[in-house]
């Protein structure tokens, strides 16, 4: 394609506004999102409406709406602070113990228990890789790879961790392997397991169906909370994630880095990128402070999680440095990109 036919061809484009927003559920929640989308709004995030979506408080982080809320970040070191972090806090909350284990470095799955690829997994978990694996029955997850796309198991589908079903024998040993007794554990405690076959899984809607049988069954209010390790969940509904080689989400199968591992992660934060084009039905929390770096929030960024949920009320910010919501009242598109929102034809 020539230089002139690339023009002609660009230039015939025309661009469709978007003008509805199908998760808002109240007025001043749409009223926000127009004004973030138009380029003629110079800087739509004032102080009012930082004042009116607010910090989260310590009376906030008491409600269980907020206990349950995700986090979204900015960076990946972020998310995996937040989300181990969440993995403590759940398991406390639920009285269970903290399963936990370190992937083993190389996609092969001769000697996967070797001291060296145990070590190598540790290794790649310092400069920041996810190798390390938690288990805590109840807990909400993210599958990470597209399974069967047509039944919703698939790259980010929301999941729930249900059982793990261990390796029969040691790699290396070549004796028989099983879970510890973890009735005789204590809430928070963390134990190293070796790396399970398989871990098992439901996705969250079939999981909410099971909570709700469960209530129905012990005549529970609707809202009422249950035992997560009580609940169960029929066979045909669990989703088998086995262990398999797990390559950087940044690199290449040609790439050295890798590890044998399971298909999720934590799903209690998010990054930016990550959340975009979710809905949201848990309550949100925003991570605004400038990172170690000293990057900060773009516009983008903010609208991308203020418009992930249905109403303005289910989004809060994390508490901000002093003057950091200052600096949020000023945020506004490039100039550039300003001019060509406004010169675009439109159709």
């Amino acid at each position: 394609l020539d230089e002139d036919r690339g023009i002609e061809l660009f230039c015939s484009l025309q661009r469709v506004e978007l003008s509805t927003q199908h998760r808002c559920k109240d007025g001043a929640h749409k009223a926000l999102i127009q004004a973030i989308r138009d380029p003629d709004v110079l800087c739509p995030l004032t102080m009012e409406v930082i004042d009116q979506i607010g910090e989260l408080t310590a009376a906030d982080a008491e409600k269980e709406c907020w206990r349950r809320a995700v986090y979204v970040c900015q960076t990946n070191a972020e998310r995996r602070m937040y989300n181990e972090f969440g993995v403590k806090r759940f398991a406390a909350r639920t009285n269970q113990p903290v399963l936990y284990w370190v992937c083993p470095q190389g996609g092969s799955r001769r000697n996967m228990d070797s001291q060296e690829r145990m070590q190598g997994g540790q290794n790649l978990y310092g400069l920041g890789y996810e190798t390390h694996c938690y288990f805590v029955r109840g807990m909400p997850v993210q599958i990470t790879e597209n399974i069967s796309v047509r039944d919703g198991i698939a790259n980010g589908a929301d999941a729930v961790l249900v059982s793990v079903t261990p390796r029969s024998t040691n790699s290396v040993t070549g004796r028989k392997m099983s879970l510890p007794p973890v009735h005789t554990m204590i809430a928070g405690q963390e134990m190293q397991i070796a790396l399970p076959h398989s871990v098992n899984v439901v996705l969250q809607k079939h999981w909410d169906k099971a909570v709700q049988q469960y209530r129905r069954d012990h005549g529970l209010a609707v809202d009422a909370e249950v035992d997560v390790c009580k609940v169960e969940v029929p066979e045909k509904w669990l989703v088998a994630l086995p262990c398999h080689a797990v390559y950087p989400a940044t690199g290449t199968r040609h790439q050295k880095f890798r590890w044998i591992g399971h298909s999720y992660t934590p799903g209690f934060c998010l990054t930016y990128w990550k959340i975009q084009g979710r809905t949201v039905t848990r309550h949100l929390i925003v991570a605004a402070d400038k990172t170690r770096s000293g990057s900060g929030l773009t516009l983008a960024q903010v609208y991308v999680a203020i418009s992930r949920v249905t109403s303005l009320c289910r989004v809060k910010f994390m508490p901000m440095q002093p003057g950091r919501a200052q600096e949020l009242s000023q945020l506004s598109y490039p100039h550039t990109l300003k001019m060509w929102a406004r010169n675009y034809t439109k159709g």
